[in-house]
């Protein structure tokens, strides 16, 4: 457990000396590590309420690669109504789960069942999706 919070704190800061981090030297970054050190590292980026630029990246690389991330992680960040969440996270939230996890789809609009603003905005957007 010490060793795996010691991983992802040095790879935080490393990746925060690199302020502006290329999409490539990130995905470089991801590829490197074991599978499960990945997955931790992946939902503690998507979990965190800083560094919303890495968060971004990250979601840009689950849809380009198929990394593994918690799911309820990913329901979280499409809350349209968040004050701390803005565009394009949400966005990018839903279209990887509609890439990746697309058999859950019918999850997350249960999750979002009492919330109508981002339950609506989820909906048009899975429609939207379909249709490509």
């Amino acid at each position: 457990m010490i060793k795996k919070f010691i991983l992802i704190n040095s790879l935080l800061f490393v990746l925060v000396l690199g302020i502006h981090l290329s999409k490539s030297a990130f995905n470089g970054v991801l590829m490197s590590l074991p599978e499960q050190a990945r997955y931790e590292y992946v939902n503690f980026i998507l979990r965190g309420d800083k560094l919303l630029h890495l968060k971004v990246v990250t979601l840009e690389l689950l849809l380009e690669r198929k990394y593994d991330a918690d799911i309820q992680i990913l329901f979280t960040l499409c809350d349209r109504t968040s004050k701390t969440i803005g565009e394009p996270i949400p966005q990018l939230a839903v279209k990887v789960i509609h890439q990746n996890y697309n058999d859950k789809l019918l999850e997350l609009l249960d999750f979002y069942k009492h919330d109508e603003l981002s339950s609506q905005i989820i909906k048009r957007q899975i429609e939207k999706l379909q249709l490509k």
